[in-house]
């Protein structure tokens, strides 16, 4: 919903009209003009660090380390979100919500992490996209199913950042004249700067975990990462030990260029309106267009000017959940239906 309701919205004529496609057949004049349409688009990216390790780690064994708390996934994984302010480090002014989520598996990994990790988007070229990289994901999921393969990564164990409290903003668009064609997205990743501190400060939280591991012998040390009573070591493979996590450090910025990715949460390209009600915004734009900040629909997750018109998905979040956003999705599904009941009986 995310990246097809604003070309669904788009080829309805509810985008902006520019004197091409103004009054266009496609485009009747009696429809209103929102400029929000395809803007506000926020999603959680991921930077991954990778270990080579031995093979007895307990992932059964928790506690906290300086204010970072992990819990075990019902899969042989473990995540924890971590406010970065209570860290010591000021990112934003709230100290409620978090800030960066680590996730830590071991080195089972699916086929589509190894895809992530070993095939990074390295160009947005046409025949790397559409031809190179999807054979080279065949290799990389017949490649993950050996018994070989499968054994050696099972002396890996990957930690992801990933930013949850993102500041950086990115677009969907699609040409007006051709709505059927492709989408332009813009992810708009790091575009802010407090959101490169999250991750550079996250990389390091993440490392700092790993050094406390390596100095405990037992389960019952202050660590995070629990070892069955035998000495736990790593070898950092990626980005690698020699990789500095300095402010500003060229080393960090082509990091994040070769092996930033998604979270796969992308919402807000048809943002909710929240600053003032819906009376307020529809006295102030009777002539029919809707400047960005009144976003694209209403509380009541209505389309603004259009009768009987709503959207129920991801793309109206106006900030994205710091948590994976299938619950808030599926919210948005029980309030709709709940709002078009309650319409229906007036």
């Amino acid at each position: 919903g995310t990246f097809e309701t604003p070309r669904i919205l788009i080829a309805s004529g509810l985008g902006l009209r520019n004197e091409d496609n103004a009054a266009s057949d496609k485009s009747p004049s009696m429809l209103p003009q929102i400029a929000a349409i395809g803007k506000n688009l926020q999603d959680h990216c991921i930077l991954p660090l990778l270990l080579a390790c031995n093979w007895w780690v307990d992932w059964n064994v928790f506690t906290s380390m300086q204010g970072v708390h992990l819990e075990k996934y019902p899969v042989n994984c473990v995540h924890g979100w971590i406010n970065l302010n209570s860290l010591g480090h000021v990112i934003t002014d709230d100290d409620t919500l978090p800030t960066v989520q680590l996730l830590l598996c071991d080195g089972r990994f699916s086929p589509g992490v190894l895809e992530e990790l070993l095939l990074p988007r390295w160009t947005s070229s046409k025949m790397y996209t559409e031809v190179f990289r999807p054979l080279l994901a065949i290799a990389v999921n017949w490649l993950s199913r050996l018994w070989v393969v499968r054994w050696l990564s099972s002396g890996l164990m990957l930690i992801a950042v990933c930013c949850v409290g993102p500041h950086s903003r990115g677009s969907v668009s699609v040409d007006p004249k051709n709505p059927q064609g492709p989408l332009h997205i813009d992810p708009g990743y790091l575009t802010d700067a407090r959101d490169k501190e999250s991750m550079r400060l996250g990389l390091l939280t993440a490392r700092q975990l790993v050094d406390s591991a390596k100095r405990s012998n037992t389960p019952n040390s202050s660590i995070t990462i629990g070892v069955s009573g035998r000495r736990w070591w790593s070898l950092e493979l990626l980005p690698g030990p020699f990789f500095t996590t300095e402010k500003d450090s060229w080393l960090f910025k082509l990091y994040t260029q070769l092996f930033l990715t998604t979270y796969f949460h992308a919402s807000g390209s048809c943002a909710m309106k929240t600053t003032t009600d819906a009376a307020t915004t529809m006295t102030n734009n009777n002539n029919g267009c809707y400047g960005a900040e009144d976003g694209v629909v209403d509380s009541r997750l209505c389309v603004w000017g259009v009768s009987g018109l709503r959207v129920a998905d991801a793309s109206v979040m106006p900030r994205i959940s710091t948590a994976p956003t299938v619950a808030t999705c599926l919210a948005v599904g029980a309030a709709a239906g709940r709002f078009i009941v309650e319409d229906g009986q007036k």
